[in-house]
């Protein structure tokens, strides 16, 4: 892929969540993806004011439960991303 994921993105905080992803914008040459969570408004528009842009949502998928596993106020990010 000529992209990086950003996920998962698990953290305490938006800061923190914040911190992370500009960790890697840091660090990293290619175009960022992911796919955060839109209940998470304060991080969506941190990135859409750093470039980062919508194009396309997607669905969390499970099998054999209907949440996800843990708190979704720290999970910002899937798990993983199908690659296409």
């Amino acid at each position: 892929m000529d992209t990086h994921v950003v996920g998962p993105l698990i953290a305490r905080d938006t800061t923190t969540a914040k911190a992370l992803v500009a960790s890697l914008a840091d660090r990293t040459d290619r175009p960022l993806r992911t796919d955060i969570d839109v209940r998470h408004e304060e991080l969506l528009a941190w990135v859409r004011e750093r470039g980062l842009s919508s194009v396309a949502t997607n669905a969390v998928m499970t099998y054999g439960t209907t949440e996800l596993p843990g708190d979704w106020q720290r999970r910002f990010a899937p798990l993983t991303v199908a690659a296409g």
